[in-house]
C-alpha cells in the first residue's frame, strides 16, 4: 500500500460494504467496540482504488 492516506471511518464505511469481514451474528458496532477493549483501535486507509483498515497487525481490503 505504498501510496495509502488516512481516512475517515465515515468516508471508509461510505465506500465498502463491511458485512463482508463481519461474522454472521456480528455488527459493526461491536466489532470496533472489541478492538478498543482490546486497546488497538481500527486505522482506516484508502490507496488509489483500493480501501482497507488494519487491526492486530491485519490488512482487511476492498478493492473498487
Amino acid at each position: 500500500m505504498k501510496h495509502k492516506v488516512k481516512i475517515s471511518e465515515k468516508k471508509f464505511l461510505k465506500n465498502v460494504n463491511i458485512r463482508k469481514a463481519l461474522d454472521e451474528d456480528e455488527n459493526w458496532k461491536d466489532y470496533k467496540n472489541d478492538a478498543a477493549r482490546e486497546g488497538d483501535p481500527i486505522k482506516f486507509y484508502k490507496s488509489n482504488k483500493t480501501y482497507f483498515f488494519q487491526r492486530v497487525g491485519f490488512e482487511f481490503i476492498w478493492m473498487k
